[in-house]
């Protein structure tokens, strides 16, 4: 806003107040603070319809048929445990061990979330399942929490098995 487009607005802002009963710089002060209130209340609304905009958005990627990691994470989700896996699940089962082995124990969710993004869970899954099954990690318990399993000490020739 230059200084006329500045000026503009102050004199026109003044006109509306007098027009409206504030005469006063206390009066004329308060209008302009009151409006800024507004604007800030307005300007959180729409923050938040943001963030709910956002996980819309999430959901759309995480469901949509069109998605290519989609497709390819869900038919890995059938993939014989003896069978050689992606690249790109084989740096998420490394993600997965670092993690494992931080925490000691943990549920499926908070490494879901801990090494990947939302959009990545269909292939987290898939890597905790191929993990599972060849004895890296295991799941105890009735709370099913994820743990360093019978063949944990081998999770470092990870590289020679995949």
């Amino acid at each position: 806003m230059n200084s006329n487009d500045s000026n503009q607005f102050l004199a026109d802002f003044i006109l509306e107040c007098v027009n409206s009963g504030k005469n006063t710089i206390s009066n004329i002060c308060e209008a302009a603070n009151t409006k800024i209130r507004d604007i800030e209340s307005e300007i959180n609304k729409i923050e938040q319809l943001r963030v709910e905009q956002n996980k819309y958005k999430n959901i759309v990627k995480q469901l949509s048929p069109n998605r290519s990691k989609n497709k390819e994470a869900t038919a890995l989700l059938d993939v014989d445990s003896s069978a050689p896996i992606t690249p790109y699940i084989k740096e998420l089962c490394f993600r997965i061990c670092n993690f494992v082995e931080e925490k000691k124990q943990t549920d499926p969710r908070s490494i879901m979330d801990g090494v990947a993004n939302i959009e990545e869970n269909f292939a987290v899954y898939t890597s905790i399942k191929w993990l599972n099954d060849q004895g890296i990690i295991k799941r105890t318990g009735p709370d099913r929490l994820i743990m360093a399993g019978d063949n944990w000490a081998n999770r470092d020739s990870l590289n020679e098995v995949l």
